[in-house]
């Protein structure tokens, strides 16, 4: 499915808790969104900068939802400063929307779930909602958050070391791009055991959502065969600061995310769930 379909799709479930109320005369429906790490001036206007914010927009814009008209598209990102969810899901929820949406993870769902019971909220990226205690089932949530579930799982970071091998069968060394709560987390485990059934030496280069200076240094600095991207907002958010990196280095790169592809990353090897590119060229 295209992603322009599928944020479509995302506009019709956005419609579903007021959908009795929907196109009434003079009606404005408020919807707070919430993102971890996309700059909030990449979500603004009424064809946004962000792939996915403009999706969401044009989404919604084609499901009859004009902002001006009949919408509130109340924004709010931590920027990846990560401290400020928090405080921005309080704000959001103070707003008395019809329903949130969020971005970045099942923290995100979490946080907003702190703050409210009722509101609804729907979380299009979700990692593991039945263990992170957001849903009771994927077939009977219940409770007020629902969504899709975008990874599947620590398993992903196996198959993608496992195709990461495929390509670069001679690789002894991978980078791996995460922060630290990334890297000791079931995902950053998973990835660590893939390693060692590889016989591939997994170092983590541990970043802070909004510095990946010393990060790219010590990449620069071990020269390992390859580099491997964790899958979080703040990397996907960051995207093009990794690859301008990339370009200079010319290491061969395994990124979670297509829009990183499209924004002119090289020498990368990309694998997006079920569907794997590789477009190495060259060495360092």
């Amino acid at each position: 499915m295209k992603r322009r379909e599928f944020i479509a799709l995302l506009g019709g479930a956005v419609a579903c808790p007021f959908a009795s109320r929907a196109q009434q005369a003079n009606k404005v429906y408020r919807v707070g969104w919430l993102f971890a790490a996309v700059p909030l001036k990449d979500m603004s206007g009424s064809d946004p900068v962000d792939p996915v914010s403009n999706a969401f927009v044009h989404g919604l814009l084609d499901l009859g939802y004009i902002e001006g008209q009949n919408l509130v598209l109340d924004r709010r990102s931590a920027e990846g400063k990560l401290e400020r969810i928090d405080r921005f899901a309080a704000e959001l929820v103070g707003l008395h929307p019809e329903v949130i949406i969020t971005g970045g993870g099942d923290f995100m769902a979490q946080a907003l779930r702190r703050v409210t019971k009722t509101v609804p909220i729907i979380s299009p990226y979700g990692d593991d909602p039945v263990g992170a205690g957001l849903v009771e089932s994927l077939s009977h949530p219940g409770g007020n958050v629902t969504g899709f579930v975008a990874y599947t799982g620590p398993e992903f970071e196996t198959k993608r070391l496992q195709l990461l091998k495929e390509a670069l069968p001679n690789a002894t060394s991978v980078a791996y791009l995460a922060m630290k709560q990334v890297w000791e987390s079931p995902t950053g485990k998973q990835a660590q055991d893939a390693a060692l059934m590889l016989g591939l030496r997994l170092i983590h280069v541990e970043h802070s959502p909004d510095n990946y200076s010393e990060a790219f240094v010590q990449i620069v600095r071990d020269r390992t065969d390859a580099l491997l991207v964790a899958y979080h907002p703040v990397n996907y958010a960051n995207r093009q600061l990794i690859i301008e990196f990339v370009a200079t280095q010319r290491i061969p790169t395994m990124y979670p995310y297509r829009e990183a592809v499209m924004a002119g990353g090289v020498n990368v090897l990309l694998c997006e769930h079920n569907r794997f590119i590789s477009s190495c060229g060259g060495s360092r």
